[in-house]
């Protein structure tokens, strides 16, 4: 046989490297195209995702549909989902006007109550009392712009009511209740007249407003719920007074007489959050609507939920 020469082994390594390098290419060809259909599939889900979220918050905004409806948690096929939640808005606390009436003792307690230690509960609270006010005075354990240019942000505080929640973030002693109570949002709003709603109040709020103890505004919470345990189901029981209320927390009538004035059972404001499910993607949108009788909800703000 025949040995082959030196040009034809080289030929031949070039030609075996040159089918090496085709195979990779088209290999990796066929990588991006899967990639980019992966891509694809995504994009559309998360369209449709979002397209079923708008239309919870249309379905959750109807006059006629209140918590716990079963309309509000909707399977359609191909792994298709609605879930809307309808909260009072006016069940959290509202921090502007906490704060524009002096009390921010409440703040305080609240704070300790989640777990801040006493100093650090005063600092965030006169904190946020300078964030708001008008004037540069400075709360004995407060920050005006001194305190905020020395680290950094010489345009802070703003000297004016927070117009999001998420604007409370950059006051001082925000970062160490964000450590121990990460959900901490949840529990304000910068809307409505102030009163709070006790149809929609959380335990904390509920225990610092009335004075009493939070194992005691926790029980009036699970008997709220209902049957079932769960808040926003249609078992859900209802204050239809804050005679009725004050019974059931077990208040007595001379204690709650103090508080009653920054108590309502009437919801003015609701939030409506509306997730829509495609498979494994979702888009979470919420509104926050303010309530006129006999005319369509005002939409005051709204966001999507990262």
């Amino acid at each position: 046989m025949k040995r082959a020469g030196p040009m034809q082994a080289s030929a031949l390594i070039l030609v075996m490297w040159a089918l090496v390098v085709m195979s990779l290419a088209v290999f990796g060809v066929i990588r991006f195209v899967a990639y980019g259909f992966d891509d694809t599939v995504a994009l559309a889900k998360d369209f449709r995702a979002r397209q079923l979220a708008e239309s919870g918050l249309a379905i959750g905004l109807h006059p006629l549909v209140a918590s716990g409806d079963p309309v509000l948690r909707q399977e359609l096929p191909n792994g298709e989902k609605i879930t809307v939640r309808i909260r009072p808005e006016d069940g959290r606390l509202p921090i502007n006007v906490i704060l524009t009436l002096g009390y921010s003792d409440v703040l305080r307690e609240l704070f300790e109550q989640w777990g801040l230690e006493p100093e650090d509960a005063l600092i965030l609270a006169d904190s946020l009392v300078d964030w708001v006010d008008a004037n540069n005075r400075l709360q004995i354990h407060g920050a005006e712009r001194e305190y905020y240019e020395a680290q950094g942000y010489p345009q802070y505080p703003r000297n004016r009511p927070f117009e999001t929640v998420e604007e409370m973030l950059p006051v001082r002693g925000m970062d160490k209740l964000l450590t121990i109570k990460p959900d901490w949002r949840d529990y304000f709003t910068v809307h409505g007249s102030g009163k709070l709603n006790v149809n929609g109040a959380s335990a904390d709020a509920i225990s610092i407003y009335t004075k009493v103890p939070r194992d005691q505004a926790e029980a009036l919470v699970e008997v709220r719920n209902g049957l079932d345990g769960l808040p926003d189901t249609e078992d859900d029981l209802r204050f239809s007074s804050l005679e009725q209320f004050r019974d059931a927390l077990g208040a007595s009538p001379g204690d709650f007489n103090g508080v009653a004035g920054l108590l309502t059972v009437e919801t003015t404001l609701l939030r409506v959050e509306s997730k829509g499910s495609v498979g494994n993607r979702s888009v979470t949108l919420s509104m926050i609507a303010k309530l006129e009788k006999g005319k369509r909800p005002v939409i005051l703000e709204s966001m999507e939920n990262q």
